[in-house]
């Protein structure tokens, strides 16, 4: 399973918790099986995860259904 795989199968388990922590949903980071924030734009967390020299993460949408 490629790292990617592992981050999509980490954010798909802790997706009930993450919207119960961030109602107002946002666009997480995740490296590995790590959280590394939540941000509430797109961009900002594509900035971050530039900034933290970060080659291939997986950023996700939160939305509270």
């Amino acid at each position: 399973m490629s790292m990617l795989e592992h981050e999509i199968k980490y954010f798909q388990k802790a997706q009930d918790e993450l919207q119960s922590k961030y109602p107002e949903g946002g666009f997480a980071v995740i490296k590995n099986e790590e959280l590394l924030g939540v941000w509430a734009n797109r961009n900002d967390a594509i900035k971050q995860g530039r900034l933290l020299k970060l080659l291939l993460f997986l950023h996700n949408r939160l939305q509270n259904n």
